[in-house]
């Protein structure tokens, strides 16, 4: 299981349409080319600050539960669980 927020990336619909998804601003840095996501404002849903206040209380839960879970939500995911290829 993975959690995380919401992603703004290029060529994504909401990034073409942003007024549709309540998308207010998008601030795009012209000094970085190769940007993966860009920062936004929104004029309705969540702000980042409550979303990230969401994410983290989420995680405090489940870490209560799963004590582990601080180790393992941190490991790269495609070394969990190895595949055997035969040559």
């Amino acid at each position: 299981m993975s959690f995380g927020s919401f992603q703004l990336t290029r060529h994504f619909k909401v990034y073409e349409n942003p007024a549709m998804f309540n998308v207010s601003k998008i601030d795009q840095n012209e000094t970085i080319d190769l940007s993966l996501w860009y920062d936004c404002e929104v004029s309705g849903g969540l702000s980042k600050k409550e979303t990230d206040d969401v994410i983290n209380e989420f995680y405090t839960k489940l870490a209560q539960k799963y004590p582990d879970l601080p180790i393992w939500s941190n490991l790269d995911r495609e070394h969990l669980f190895p595949v055997y290829c035969p040559l």
